[in-house]
């Protein structure tokens, strides 16, 4: 999962498009920063030294890093997942695109174990895929609970990381 551009990165070249107090992720390599995305380190520059490789200094740790991500260069937008493909294609990501009916898209899912994460007290919650289903107004329903609720309230773990229970626009 890419979770940011390279070219939106700063450096000691490119440190004058920051000033101080610019919030974003800070680290002395890409993976560094990919960490600090991960965990949500989100900090502001307390200083810039442009004439040191180390330029940019992180006022929550005093550190000085050679690399800083505004945070606004990863802004992505998310909407909750609307209907069964998207599902599919969320929770079994090796599937989509496969060529399945949504019957056997359904089949696929029920059965399958996923975590989630309460978004305001970090719960985490396992569950078992055992009930889809449309509402009255058309909503789907995973195991009786909209869609949206879960994307409002929760993120669901891909792998190692938790992402939003949606899908990027």
């Amino acid at each position: 999962m890419k979770l940011f551009n390279k070219a939106d990165v700063l450096t000691a070249i490119t440190c004058n498009r920051a000033k101080i107090g610019d919030k974003g992720y800070f680290g002395n390599s890409f993976f560094a920063i990919e960490k600090a995305i991960k965990e949500h380190r989100i900090s502001e520059i307390s200083q810039i030294n442009q004439d040191m490789v180390v330029c940019f200094m992180d006022s929550s740790d005093g550190f000085g890093y050679g690399l800083f991500l505004p945070e606004n260069k990863n802004a992505k937008i998310f909407r909750a997942l609307k209907n069964v493909d998207e599902l599919f294609d969320f929770m079994l990501p090796d599937c989509a695109g496969a060529d399945y009916t949504t019957d056997e898209k359904v089949e696929k899912l029920l059965g399958q174990r996923y975590t989630i994460k309460d978004k305001i007290d970090g719960t985490l919650k396992q569950h078992i895929v055992s009930f889809l289903n449309t509402s009255a107004d058309g909503t789907l329903l995973l195991d009786f609970v909209d869609l949206g609720f879960l994307f409002e309230n929760y993120e669901f773990k891909k792998g190692d990381i938790f992402v939003p229970f949606g899908i990027e626009e």
